[in-house]
């Protein structure tokens, strides 16, 4: 299946890639075979991610942070609906196997076409084909007496300062008690974005990265920081001569992603700040 994807959209391919090669590690961290089944059916140039060892692992860390706290708010929230944010060809309500969960993945049009190849809609698993910042997809979402879970997962640092701010400030007001994990990087990465190893052989760049997760609290006096989880934390076997220098506080705040847990304390309101 030949895919032809610009921009943003273009590196949701990167996760995928990722994912899929895991499973030829001797002792994966992870393993998903629906990443790898689609891989092999997609006609597309991933040959030139082969030297991006550290975004792979930093990837691969990332899912298994994300599908854990994942697991731990559907077991401590009832009726739980996840709202998954730019979701491309991402695989967790797969590899999670909990069919008592609402999951809505949401993204632009071109990425969820895609995706409708691979995935199919249920009872409890809706696509949604819109721009997050086209607000009136929060209109479709029945969430009446539902503990809702977003996750942004790759995405945030694609976009504006305004763009962030304007997008969780307005979830804050309008998913009161919501909880959200979002991946952030820091502005010394955004300033090296075009030499990134993965990202640099697609159309996007880096626009948006802020120093701690905690700052984030800034936003709005309705959004409550909860933890940071630095991938450097995470099986330093893997990271080879990086697993070094994350030993330095200096370097390991400055130059790591992180996945970043807030809770919402706002309420509703209609329109976007």
């Amino acid at each position: 299946m030949k895919v032809k994807l610009e921009g943003i959209s273009e590196t949701l391919l990167i996760p995928l890639w990722a994912k899929a090669v895991e499973n030829d590690q001797a002792t994966p961290l992870l393993r998903d075979d629906k990443a790898l089944e689609i891989l092999q059916s997609i006609d597309y140039d991933f040959g030139k991610f082969n030297k991006g060892w550290i975004s792979q692992t930093a990837i691969v860390i990332r899912s298994i942070i994300l599908d854990q706290l994942t697991k731990d708010f559907i077991t401590k929230h009832k009726n739980t609906l996840v709202i998954n944010i730019g979701a491309g060809l991402d695989t967790r309500y797969e590899r999670l196997e909990n069919r008592d969960v609402m999951w809505i993945d949401l993204d632009l049009e071109p990425p969820i076409q895609l995706r409708r190849r691979f995935f199919s809609e249920h009872d409890r698993y809706k696509m949604i084909a819109q721009s997050v910042f086209d607000y009136s997809w929060i209109n479709t979402i029945d969430k009446r007496d539902k503990s809702v879970l977003f996750i942004i997962e790759g995405v945030l640092m694609y976009f504006t300062d305004k763009q962030v701010k304007e997008l969780i400030v307005t979830l804050s007001h309008t998913f009161p008690s919501a909880e959200m994990l979002f991946e952030m990087i820091t502005p010394d990465l955004v300033s090296r974005s075009k030499y990134h190893d993965t990202v640099k052989h697609t159309g996007a760049s880096f626009k948006w990265g802020i120093r701690n997760g905690s700052d984030i609290e800034k936003l709005s006096n309705n959004i409550e920081w909860v933890n940071d989880y630095n991938y450097f934390d995470y099986h330093r076997d893997r990271w080879r001569w990086l697993g070094l220098l994350s030993h330095i506080p200096f370097f390991k705040n400055r130059f790591q992603n992180r996945i970043v847990h807030i809770k919402f304390k706002g309420s509703e309101k209609r329109s976007p700040v």
